[in-house]
């Protein structure tokens, strides 16, 4: 479901219905979902390492966990890119801090200070 969220929200920035880039808040939960799985699958393969009894495969579970553990490192450095894109101000709309706003002379709190 989340990844459901994530395409439809890169889809819908790419075709230019959505004006804005992903947020902070996608980029967060994304980086801490790709840690997750990443870490959960590590330490999946080093249980499977040991030979423990009642597993039937453990080289198709090391293998699964060597995917496992890249797929959320790979969705690790997604969530990552979605910060570091959103924070450098690649999108002037989405980063209001960096964009400076003409000064307007009528209604400044400092008219007549020179």
């Amino acid at each position: 479901m989340a990844m459901r969220l994530e395409i439809g929200q890169f889809v819908l920035a790419v075709k230019g219905v959505w004006a804005r880039t992903p947020g902070y808040l996608l980029g967060t939960v994304t980086t801490l979902f790709g840690v997750l799985v990443a870490t959960q699958a590590w330490a999946m393969g080093e249980w499977a390492k040991n030979g423990p009894p009642g597993i039937g495969d453990p080289d198709g579970e090391n293998g699964l966990a060597f995917l496992a553990t890249a797929s959320g490192a790979v969705t690790t450095v997604v969530g990552l890119s979605i910060l570091m894109v959103r924070w450098s101000g690649y999108d002037s709309r989405t980063a209001p801090v960096r964009r400076r706003r003409p000064r307007s002379r009528t209604g400044s709190w400092k008219q007549g200070v020179r």
